[in-house]
């Protein structure tokens, strides 16, 4: 199969030229996109070593890069439909700390998550930041 990485082909004498032609020119290219990646962003990171594991964990990290970042920005915009931490200490019970009932403390009718609910999407999200995390190390 054609698509199929083969760590160290151009090496190979076994393979034929136009085999390791294209395992070179695969490799470049890859190289090359990462160096055109790291420059729009920035930053200098390593290169993705030339294993099948570490190409696979390459080729999804990329693949999933925009969903990654959709899953960082729903955890902020979810802080403004979650009851605040304070809110939900034993010390809530206690009128000095009343964040609903208190007229001063601008809830704007915002309906709140339910506990369950904050904890499950939070976890979620964080499982596939993790994901993403464990992705970068292989």
């Amino acid at each position: 199969d054609a698509g199929t990485f083969v760590p160290h082909a151009p090496a190979d004498p076994s393979y034929p030229e136009e085999i390791c032609s294209y395992f070179e020119k695969k490799m470049n290219v890859r190289k090359a996109a990462h160096c055109v990646a790291d420059a729009l962003e920035g930053v200098e990171t390593p290169m993705p070593q030339d294993t099948e594991a570490a190409t696979r964990a390459h080729d999804t990290a990329s693949a999933i890069y925009l969903s990654i970042r959709v899953v960082i920005w729903a955890l902020v915009l979810f802080s403004f439909f979650e009851k605040p931490l304070w809110c939900l200490r034993e010390e809530a019970v206690h009128a000095a700390f009343r964040c609903a009932d208190d007229p001063h403390y601008p809830t704007f009718n915002v309906p709140y998550a339910p506990r369950w609910f904050s904890f499950g999407f939070e976890l979620a999200c964080l499982a596939a930041l993790l994901y993403d995390l464990r992705l970068h190390y292989v």
